[in-house]
């Protein structure tokens, strides 16, 4: 109903849908999503999570990547409590995303997921509290004299402490 068939086809992580955008759509595609993360960098003060958003605002002056890390376990635990699903279907779920993700880098932009150079920061929430890492965000912020409200990131944090 009026959505691009690559959009679908994005969305569709697990491939269920069987979708194939051409490569011209995908490019197509790839760049309405670029210049909307480089119209909210510009004109918000927004956080961005996702979408190869570390790369396309690499070069960016007021971006900090932020990039959230946990053990497995870890990971799982939280994933299970908050979905209120079996060990399994959490299993199975982080590995599909998991997957998703890796492949959209590596489709858009040709980089690893764990490319240490796309970040400023990683944060293992296995390692430190949530206050410490709102914190450290904030400082590297203040630092790189960016930094975005508390409130924001704490919210945003609370919403990325899974992964």
């Amino acid at each position: 109903a009026g959505v691009p068939l690559v959009a679908l086809a994005d969305i569709d992580e697990l491939g269920f849908l069987g979708l194939r955008p051409r490569r011209e759509e995908w490019r197509a595609y790839q760049a309405q999503v670029e210049r909307i993360i480089h119209r909210l960098a510009d004109e918000e003060n927004a956080i961005i999570v996702g979408r190869g958003s570390q790369v396309a605002l690499r070069d960016h002056p007021h971006a900090l990547h932020l990039r959230v890390v946990a053990p497995l376990e870890t990971r799982l635990s939280r994933f299970q409590q908050q979905e209120r699903i079996s060990p399994e279907a959490a299993r199975a779920r982080l590995d599909a995303s998991d997957k998703a993700r890796i492949r959209y880098l590596q489709r858009s932009y040709s980089v690893a997921l764990d490319d240490p150079t796309l970040d400023h920061l990683v944060i293992n929430p296995g390692r430190v509290t949530l206050s410490q890492a709102v914190a450290l965000v904030l400082q590297a912020g203040r630092q790189l004299e960016y930094a975005p409200a508390y409130g924001r990131a704490a919210s945003w944090l609370r919403v990325g402490w899974l992964f």
